[in-house]
């Protein structure tokens, strides 16, 4: 066989494959043009969910039902999952619990969102069932989580300030019910001299359905540079009977207060006062406990070097 001979051969070969493959094709745009019945399964998605309540359970997350269309749609069902979109806000909430959807109302839907000549047939559902939860509003305090370090001599001073102090929740009632408040992301400082204002953000359960008014709060506190002062502070006795003299011993309690540094030298002893109440003695051991009934804002902590007094009584 010559070159020439094998070259026309090979020639009729390729034309024979390119026209086998034209008319496959031409059978298979024919085919799959045709209209047919076959059954599509489509994703539920649940839009337009009102704000009075939360989808709390279904039945079912997908669908099944005989649709008459041609192969292009199919083959495109086939590569990418059709979803039917169910519009909750149509439907009336059953004893308020419950939304029930029937077969009719979801062949409507159907025939509007996969358009065909001809109506789906055979849902494999007989009732689409979504079990609801009421939205409910909560107002809660906010809670502060820190992990702050000072540098030495330097502490706190008065309460955490958060702005807003409170929120607002929403979400199902089973969820919403069991909050009683809400806490920040950890605010972690180390080493601070000076007054703080810092942006904290409130945790939210993830997947709760749980809104809240603010998700970021205002978070501030004073610092102050402090001294420890010492005092001796006379004691008083309250409720003491008339017809008794009461003989306490000692008579005076030594305090440590923390006192910052602006306000050391305004302290003095009038601006204590320390008590025992004669009421809540202990008869058996003849003593009664100290506490401190008042002291100026500005000291931070005192520390009494003895609480346990003893006492004698006389009668006049």
């Amino acid at each position: 066989m010559n070159r020439s001979n094998f070259i026309n051969k090979k020639s009729k070969w390729k034309s024979l494959l390119f026209f086998f493959f034209l008319a496959s094709l031409f059978w298979l745009l024919t085919k799959i043009s045709k209209e047919f019945t076959a059954p599509v399964t489509a994703t539920l998605e649940f839009i337009n969910t009102p704000e009075t309540i939360s989808i709390k359970d279904v039945n079912s997350n997908e669908i099944t039902f005989n649709l008459f269309a041609n192969g292009y749609d199919f083959l495109g069902y086939k590569i990418k999952e059709p979803s039917l979109k169910i519009d909750i806000s149509k439907f009336t909430i059953q004893d308020s619990s419950s939304i029930k959807i029937t077969t009719g109302e979801l062949l409507k839907e159907i025939n509007a969102q996969f358009p065909s000549s001809r109506s789906a047939t055979n849902i494999n559902l007989d009732v689409l069932t979504l079990t609801v939860d009421p939205i409910v509003q909560k107002k809660v305090p906010v809670r502060v989580q820190k992990s702050i370090t000072y540098k030495n001599g330097f502490r706190q001073i008065g309460e955490i300030r958060a702005t807003p102090d409170s929120v607002l929740i929403s979400g199902p009632n089973v969820i919403v019910a069991e909050i009683d408040d809400v806490i920040t992301e950890n605010i972690a400082l180390e080493f601070v001299d000076s007054n703080v204002t810092t942006q904290a953000s409130i945790k939210v359960p993830e997947l709760s359905d749980l809104k809240v008014s603010n998700k970021i709060i205002t978070v501030s506190w004073l610092v102050k540079e402090i001294a420890e002062k010492e005092f001796e502070i006379p004691i008083t006795v309250i409720n003491k009977p008339s017809s008794e003299t009461i003989k306490i011993i000692p008579s005076k309690v030594k305090i440590k207060v923390d006192v910052t540094l602006d306000h050391f030298n305004d302290i003095s002893i009038e601006d204590f006062k320390i008590i025992c109440d004669y009421n809540t003695r202990d008869k058996n051991e003849n003593f009664m406990v100290a506490y401190l009934k008042s002291k100026p804002e500005w000291a931070e902590h005192v520390a009494l070097g003895t609480q346990k007094i003893d006492f004698l009584t006389f009668k006049e």
